[in-house]
């Protein structure tokens, strides 16, 4: 029986910045882990370019995907998702964070993202 894998994702991408978890998707990674579901957590920060994101999402193999976003990063959040749907068309999106707090339904109008 295949491992189904959360993969938690801080929808930066490719940008100079501190290179570090964020502490909001480190809290989430660490109830998962508390409850023996295994998660692998990413900055996207670290993705210089779609195709290293997508060579790592075939690596993972996620059957969940977070994505993690503010409102000031709304736009690679669509892009991810449909990264993510190209690649692993069954995987499940749940996007959450500030973005989703301030703006509930409405923010989740993209067709790639599934909760």
């Amino acid at each position: 029986m295949e491992e189904k894998k959360t993969l938690i994702i801080y929808c930066r991408f490719n940008e100079k910045v501190s290179y570090r978890v964020p502490l909001g998707i480190a809290y989430l990674g660490s109830v998962l882990i508390k409850n023996k579901l295994p998660v692998v957590l990413r900055d996207g920060a670290f993705y210089l370019n779609w195709e290293c994101f997508r060579k790592d999402l075939l690596k993972i193999k996620p059957k969940y995907v977070g994505l993690s976003t503010s409102s000031f990063l709304m736009h690679n959040v669509t892009e991810y998702a449909k990264q993510i749907k190209k690649v692993l068309p069954d995987s499940k999106i749940i996007m959450g964070g500030p973005h989703v707090s301030a703006l509930g339904k409405k923010a989740l109008d993209d067709k790639n993202i599934d909760f």
